[in-house]
């Protein structure tokens, strides 16, 4: 099982580990779609958007250049040339309404998301 842990630095910047059990703890990877400055949580706007899409792509096993061959910008992609990446992009905004938006970090201070959590979550919008 993997869990994203997402921290605001004493400088301020919001990194996230990906920690997953009998794996080394890795940094992850930017999917650059909304915020070419990075990730950002608590309030719904680019920085989030992208810290969602980030995290749901690598629970997907989507990689950010793979997102970046099908993103065509102001919302739209081709879905045929790479299902899971159109997913993650499909699904990204109602991730970060869901787990992203609506959590602010001082800093120093993280919390963390489950890929149980995330695997549920994921399962609930297939079913609508």
């Amino acid at each position: 099982m993997k869990t994203y842990e997402v921290t605001r630095t004493g400088s301020g910047q919001i990194g996230v580990l990906v920690k997953q059990e009998g794996c080394d703890t890795a940094l992850l990877k930017h999917c650059v779609v909304h915020s070419p400055t990075g990730f950002e949580t608590g309030y719904s706007g680019s920085g989030p958007a992208d810290l969602a899409l980030s995290i749901l792509a690598d629970h997907l096993g989507v990689t950010p250049d793979r997102i970046g061959k099908i993103w065509k910008g102001a919302w739209s992609w081709d879905d045929s040339k790479d299902p899971l990446a159109a997913k993650a992009l499909r699904l990204h905004q109602e991730f970060k309404a869901h787990f992203i938006a609506s959590r602010r970090l001082e800093r120093g201070n993280s919390y963390e998301i489950q890929s149980a959590h995330i695997a549920a979550w994921v399962g609930n919008q297939v079913l609508r």
